[in-house]
């Protein structure tokens, strides 16, 4: 069920959407400060609404676009990184820790039987299907938040940069909007009007395209999923994972 004081859901999901809101609403504000709650006068009550009730549908597309870029993601690396991890031939992971992984897997999940590096490049499919299986038991046996904190903190970095990513053409598009309106603003000014504020809601949709340039990019995106991988493979010297019985389920 959703929840909107979920650490993920509001560091993967909410935090976006509040970041396309935010920077144009900051910059508007800054240039036309009667905007600026005032003995709650009614047009900042309805510029407060508009923002809210624009969020709730801008969340639900970060979500989608979220999940869309990750299947053309996925597509691209040749599977999800959780299961490519448990790949001999694609992990990035040393061939020791590997197999310390695979043999912990197959100890818990009866009938688990990990491919070899020639099965692998014989039956990909079925080599991803299998590391699926075994995932699939991981983030089960790894559900809870307070024994398994740093997994939860690195798939919320993951999902917040893919869902960045996600959404990174419309906010890019929103940032710019925001950029001309507050650069015309500065312009249609007399310069002993010009003042900091005016400069500082040019400047943030400014920094705000930096960002999405140079943060939000395929190749970050990658490196926090590979991340949230290797993280999630090492519950697996966990003790309360050793000393859960085998399973034959997921």
């Amino acid at each position: 069920m959703y929840n909107i004081f979920d650490f993920y859901e509001y560091k993967a999901r909410l935090f976006p959407a509040l970041l396309t809101i935010l920077v144009p609403v900051i910059s508007i504000v800054l240039i036309a400060p009667w905007l600026l709650p005032q003995q709650m006068q009614p047009l900042s009550l309805a510029v407060l609404l508009v923002m809210l009730v624009a969020l709730v549908p801008l969340e639900i597309l970060v979500r989608k676009r979220g999940k869309n870029v990750e299947k053309e993601l996925f597509a691209d690396w040749g599977g999800a990184p959780t299961s490519l991890m448990l790949l001999t031939s694609k992990s990035q992971l040393s061939p020791l820790l590997l197999n310390k992984y695979r043999n912990f897997l197959e100890s818990k999940i009866h009938g688990l039987r990990f491919p070899s590096e020639a099965e692998e490049i014989e039956q990909p499919e079925k080599s991803v299907e299998i590391c699926d299986f075994a995932i699939k038991w991981l983030l089960e046996a790894t559900r809870d938040k307070k024994i398994f904190p740093l997994i939860l903190r690195e798939n919320a970095n993951y999902g917040y940069l893919r869902n960045l990513l996600g959404i990174k053409r419309l906010a890019l598009l929103v940032y710019i909007l925001t950029l001309i309106v507050t650069i015309r603003h500065g312009l249609s000014l007399e310069k002993y009007d010009l003042s900091i504020v005016t400069f500082l809601a040019i400047v943030i949709p400014i920094l705000g395209i930096i960002f999405l340039s140079t943060a939000v990019t395929k190749n970050n995106v990658k490196e926090a999923a590979f991340d949230y991988a290797k993280t999630l493979l090492a519950a697996c010297n966990s003790p309360y994972l050793q000393a859960i019985t085998t399973s034959s389920q997921p």
